[in-house]
């Protein structure tokens, strides 16, 4: 969906189950960044979030937003098995960056030389991504993802960027793995994939690299007045390599490729979060004026800086791999351990909430058919 077209299903309302005590609703989010191989730090972070609450990802959360590997991670842990379960946890996702790395970023010379040399074109083939793709999803339409989900890339032809939602009618007709390459079909990485007779997708982190406000001012708009908000953003890492003027300034025009992508994807987190904190200072209607604010005391952001041996996005050896997870381990156990204690409790808190109140409404329904059918007995 272009960023300036917004259809509305008719009839649609976001699931939302009442707190009997507050009088109100919780609507959880979650925002996973792009970064390529890098999703194994969100990844390793959601893992441990799973473990803690002892809830999968797709339980714990209503909306779902993802850009490039943000875009795959959460498409992965909202995915239905064939009993509608959730088919991926999040350590399973983390193991498909492990085990898939190296066929997504072939680092065939032969193969380099032959795309970048030869015929032209981007660093690696879209046959690699594109088989994992298919293993993991399948054939999985997108409108059956477990729960609401967002997933930002950038449309070329049309100069706009795209917003995939499973909950519109046109984008939930397409299949899953289809999305996911879409959101991920990173500029000098990888092919753009074709859209329609001439138009084509490109990586979402052009446009949205962090999608937690896309996210929220979704869920406002599918929320009801007087709704709760938990926001939980997670990055891939933060860029600590400088890029000095010596060095820009003599930058030739090819020599700006993979710099400029760097510094968009890195940019764009920055501007999210500055914008998230100044939003309450721009003239709303009031009834969205208190659901910002609402959200805004509820936003979690967790990050992580990386240093120059883990920064690339698709860096497949091994030793970076376990890097990148301790990383995400790092985020939880010292860095942000406070933060990560509060969320994982406030989930549970609100899961447990919503459990008791479905399982009270479905006694009460039992209550009111056991009732009828003893009436229609004594009849």
């Amino acid at each position: 969906m272009k960023a300036n077209d917004f259809k509305f299903p008719t009839g649609f309302k976001i699931q939302r189950v009442v707190d009997p005590k507050t009088g109100k609703a919780t609507i959880t989010i979650l925002s996973v960044n792009g970064g390529g191989e890098r999703g194994i730090i969100p990844g390793t972070v959601l893992d441990r979030m799973e473990k803690k609450t002892g809830r999968r990802i797709a339980k714990l959360f209503k909306i779902l937003a993802g850009t490039s590997t943000g875009g795959i991670l959460i498409n992965g842990l909202t995915l239905a098995d064939c009993c509608g379960q959730p088919k991926y946890t999040a350590e399973q996702m983390v193991q498909l960056y492990i085990k898939e790395g190296p066929k997504i970023f072939n680092k065939s010379l032969i193969r380099q030389v032959w795309n970048q040399v030869i015929v032209g074109g981007a660093k690696y083939p879209a046959s690699g991504i594109e088989s994992v793709l298919n293993q993991y999803f399948g054939d999985a339409l997108y409108k059956d993802q477990l729960c609401l989900t967002i997933v930002a890339a950038y449309e070329a032809s049309l100069r706009s960027a795209w917003f995939f939602k499973n909950y519109d009618p046109d984008d939930g007709a397409r299949k899953t793995s289809y999305v996911c390459r879409a959101t991920s079909a990173a500029p000098t990485y990888f092919p753009p994939l074709l859209n329609g007779a001439t138009g084509c997708f490109i990586d979402g982190g052009v446009a949205a690299n962090d999608p937690a406000l896309c996210a929220l001012a979704e869920a406002i708009l599918l929320s009801e007045p007087g709704d709760d908000f938990l926001v939980v953003s997670i990055g891939t890492g933060k860029y600590l390599r400088p890029y000095t003027y010596k060095q820009l300034a003599g930058f030739r025009l090819w020599d700006w490729a993979v710099p400029t992508l760097d510094i968009l994807m890195d940019s764009q987190p920055q501007v999210t979060t500055y914008v998230m904190e100044k939003l309450l200072k721009i003239q709303l209607p009031q009834q969205y004026h208190d659901r910002i604010e609402q959200a805004l005391t509820r936003f979690y952001s967790f990050d992580t800086n990386l240093d120059d041996t883990t920064d690339a996005m698709d860096n497949t050896d091994p030793a970076i791999l376990k890097k990148l997870q301790d990383l995400g381990n790092r985020v939880v156990d010292v860095e942000q351990t406070a933060d990560f204690n509060a969320v994982c409790d406030r989930l549970v808190q609100i899961c447990e909430t919503e459990e008791a109140v479905v399982a009270a409404e479905d006694a009460r329904r039992e209550q009111q058919r056991v009732a009828r059918n003893e009436s229609r007995r004594k009849s």
